[in-house]
């Protein structure tokens, strides 16, 4: 057995068992690098023997890196009268699968729980402030229970946690800027009193359903915002629990708008569709659409870039967002965007030099998922222009110029509607005007695109109006009229 002291008046053992005992009374001692019994900064025999840690009453704190890093920790006994836990003192738990934290606690301090193993989490009542980084990439952290106390919910709180769904209790007002970052499960968040301030980032990357009371004045247009993320915000009844929409007292709008987001082959989602096919990666999808490429002569995976294009729509002009289906895809069946050029080709290669293949990643418009289109290509001085009938990723190859080709025409802009102001990216929410489409029935304009030749700038909004299957320019975003 070995023994020592971690603190003015406590003593450890660990035993042949892997039984860790912290015993005396007072504070624990906060450790720089490694505790006495091995830790976070690599702790040889003594840290992997660890499974168990038994708090006896007396201990008033969890000092710093006290267990970081005991990989084959699974039990942690923490008695009432521990007044706080301190920064990476769980740290790399990977084997800590539940903890309980009695309500005497007031303090879990920032980076406290990192990287580790934790499935669920009971925050006690005595909590105000979930800290920064206090869950950290624990990708297996799937229920968070967070007490009717808390007030903040720092930065980065949860980045890169499992979960899925969360309540977020109405003492909360304020969330952080990457307070829920890249939690690629959470699908659903529940809000349950006023809304509190979000930062600009809080949801980045994230893509989920927000639930807010109705009826409850501080949930504003000004609010319901995306975050950094992608949320489509629905009201529900505080007292019942239903989310069911009201029914209209007033003739409901008869407008539905459309977003278009084009995104990197980092953003593209493998739906069930895709999967049914047999196509169950993103290198699939790549591999599929270069043997499309590759069945041209002189074009190649060296000279080709991959997009996600991303359709939302919105039935109440802009405020709610939510993706496109087959059963609310426009009702032209097609959606024409202008796609940024490849990284790589130069601005004089004629539109003969491009092919562009698009996959379906849903049946629709009498395609089945994982089918492949080839895109016609109109070429304008913002991009290459395509017609898509369904909205996934796509793929643009180029060839070099013959040099001893004629050099082709400087191309021009396609006519547009709206006024000849410099496109601009819009904001990941909408502006409040929005355009009228001018342009006769037979004209087919175009939607600009961002000015560049780097596929590595993803983040780039294109906005247009759908009506009667033509597609206006405009800097607002997409409408289409009910037949």
């Amino acid at each position: 057995m070995d023994s020592g002291t971690c603190g003015e008046n406590l003593t450890w053992t660990l035993d042949e068992n892997g039984l860790l005992t912290i015993s005396g009374t007072g504070e624990m001692e906060n450790y720089a690098y490694n505790a006495p019994w091995g830790g976070a900064w690599g702790g040889g025999d003594r840290a992997a023997r660890i499974t168990t840690v038994k708090i006896e009453s007396g201990v008033t704190t969890i000092g710093a890196n006290a267990f970081g890093s005991c990989t084959n920790l699974q039990t942690v006994e923490i008695p009432d009268g521990v007044k706080s836990i301190a920064q990476h003192a769980f740290t790399g738990c990977k084997s800590l699968r539940e903890i309980e934290i009695p309500d005497s606690v007031t303090q879990i301090a920032p980076a406290a729980f990192p990287y580790s193993g934790l499935r669920r989490i009971k925050l006690p009542s005595s909590i105000k402030v979930i800290a920064t980084n206090v869950f950290r990439g624990c990708v297996s952290l799937e229920e968070v229970d967070i007490p009717n106390t808390v007030t903040d919910i720092k930065s980065y709180a949860f980045w890169n946690t499992g979960i899925s769904e969360i309540i977020i209790p109405d003492s909360v007002r304020l969330i952080e800027d990457h307070a829920f970052f890249d939690c690629k499960n959470l699908k659903e968040v529940r809000f349950l009193g006023d809304a509190p301030e979000f930062a600009d980032t809080a949801f980045l990357e994230d893509t989920l359903t927000a639930y807010y009371p109705r009826g409850n004045a501080t949930w504003t247009k000004e609010v319901m915002q995306n975050y950094g993320g992608t949320i489509t915000w629905v009201a529900y009844d505080p007292d019942s629990g239903a989310t069911e929409e009201p029914e209209p007292t007033e003739k409901p709008a008869e407008d539905l708008s459309y977003m278009l987001k084009i995104e990197g082959e980092d953003k593209i989602q493998i739906t069930e569709g895709l999967k049914a096919a047999g196509i169950g990666s993103v290198e699939q999808v790549r591999e599929k659409l270069l043997a499309s490429v590759s069945q041209n002569e002189g074009y190649s995976a060296e000279r080709a870039s991959l997009f996600e294009v991303i359709l939302r729509v919105s039935k109440d002009n802009g405020y709610t967002w939510g993706y496109v289906s087959a059963a609310n895809f426009p009702e032209s069946g097609e959606v024409r965007v202008t796609l940024p050029y490849p990284q790589g080709a130069p601005k004089d290669t004629p539109k003969e030099n491009y092919r562009v293949y698009h996959m379906f990643t849903e049946d629709i418009n009498g395609h089945k998922a994982g089918e492949i289109e080839e895109c016609p290509v109109e070429k304008i001085n913002e991009g290459l222009v395509v017609t898509l009938h369904g909205l996934s990723p796509v793929m643009i190859a180029w060839t070099p110029v013959d040099e001893t080709a004629k050099p082709t025409a400087e191309p021009t802009s396609a006519p547009t509607a709206a006024p000849s102001a410099e496109p601009t990216d819009a904001p990941d929410t909408q502006p409040e005007a929005t355009a009228e489409p001018t342009a006769a029935p037979s004209e087919k304009p175009v939607v600009d695109a961002p000015k560049t030749g780097d596929s590595g700038v993803h983040f780039l909004w294109i906005a247009a109006v759908l009506l009667s299957g033509s597609v206006i320019t405009a800097l607002a975003f997409v409408k289409r009229k009910k037949q």
